[in-house]
């Protein structure tokens, strides 16, 4: 085993250098004087331009406005379906719940149109950007049922048992034990749920209309023209806001763990 140690750590470096070397090339690219790829000196003119580019500012807000709800509505019906205390009922609930992790979103998005689309006809969805949150809940909650259930399933239940006999209803244990425990988890999902909405580009084309463009969607349509050093410089914004994320719900998801287990 140990002569197989340099080449699976080389392996892993590679990997390593593979994801994240384009994410530094398109931070450099950004604070470069020349729109080309070859260096032509140290300038934020591309910053000062993305900052007056109002298409890019309006569709990054609108990305906003949909993943904040997108995320709060996946992962209060994650909560819900997870805490259902019939457990057939909560079977049958997190079947339909986690469905969408199994379906291609682009099947997702073209169902969703569909249903829009008759739901339009009868006058019950004219807002185009509440499809586009619909959509984005319906794949963001199937995460956070399972991230959830996840940490509900590793909650002792002896602990649960203890408040019961004890006298508080189940009501109060959901309150006051379960959804503290969880808490980590629940946040967590959130953050993955955000992240899924803010860059997702085929639910938001099936579903978005007139008025309605996405930061992602707006992206992918210019950098079809060719290489814009505006979009090297919002990705370069985009990476610096959502790292702190990320570490964010690592630290989250160590915490829950070790709270669960200890």
């Amino acid at each position: 085993m140990t002569k197989h140690h340099p080449f699976i750590k080389s392996i892993f470096y590679a990997g390593y250098v593979f994801l994240y070397l384009p994410l530094v090339l398109i931070v450099v690219a950004s604070f470069n004087a020349s729109p080309l790829i070859k260096w032509h000196g140290f300038s934020l003119k591309w910053y000062r331009d993305l900052c007056q580019n109002t298409h890019l500012i309006q569709a990054t807000w609108t990305s906003l406005k949909i993943a904040f709800l997108s995320a709060t509505l996946s992962v209060i019906i994650a909560t819900i379906c997870s805490t259902v205390t019939n457990h057939s009922t909560r079977i049958k609930i997190n079947i339909v719940a986690t469905f969408p992790l199994l379906v291609p979103e682009v099947v997702m998005g073209l169902s969703s149109l569909f249903l829009f689309v008759e739901l339009k006809k009868w006058g019950w969805m004219d807002s185009h950007f509440f499809m586009v949150v619909a959509a984005h809940t319906t794949l963001g909650a199937a995460y956070a049922t399972e991230i959830i259930q996840t940490s509900l399933h590793n909650i002792d239940p002896s602990i649960k048992e203890a408040s019961l006999n004890l006298g508080a209803s189940r009501t109060k244990t959901l309150f006051l034990i379960t959804l503290p425990l969880i808490f980590p988890s629940i946040m967590s999902s959130w953050m993955i749920a955000f992240l899924l909405s803010f860059d997702d580009v085929i639910l938001s084309t099936f579903t978005s209309g007139p008025g309605i463009t996405t930061l992602p969607m707006l992206i992918f349509s210019n950098i079809k023209l060719g290489q814009t050093p505006q979009i090297n410089a919002l990705a370069t914004c985009i990476i610096f806001l959502t790292a702190p994320i990320i570490l964010v719900m690592s630290y989250l998801y160590k915490k829950s763990n070790k709270k669960l287990y200890t």
